[in-house]
């Protein structure tokens, strides 16, 4: 009866793991950004989309555009491929603290 109780325990215990690690397999990997709008850059001819199709660049002077709001800081950075999956994500404060991170893309 002892050996009966143990096994039924053991086997709580792996149908538990068990549902612990299909639950983090079905997450979603695609972030939320971290509060304010979301300007993407597409490569190519390189455009860039502001949400809502609103204009949220101003221009600086030769060649050079800033986002309107000018207290604003970047929070978030997510890198994906051509078919949408996330290569990589970057957050504000671990990997850029001061908000300014620097961007480089290269195209011919």
């Amino acid at each position: 009866m002892n050996k009966v109780r143990l096994v039924v325990i053991a086997l709580a215990g792996v149908c538990a793991l068990t549902f612990g690690v299909l639950a983090l397999a079905h997450r979603t990997a695609d972030p939320t950004p971290w509060g304010g709008p979301v300007i993407i850059i597409k490569g190519g001819s390189l455009s860039i989309e502001c949400p809502g199709g609103e204009d949220c660049l101003t221009s600086a002077g030769k060649g050079v555009y800033k986002h309107k709001n000018a207290a604003g800081k970047v929070t978030q950075i997510v890198v994906k491929d051509e078919s949408g999956n996330v290569l990589g994500t970057f957050n504000g404060k671990p990997d850029f603290p001061n908000g300014k991170p620097s961007i480089e893309i290269t195209y011919q």
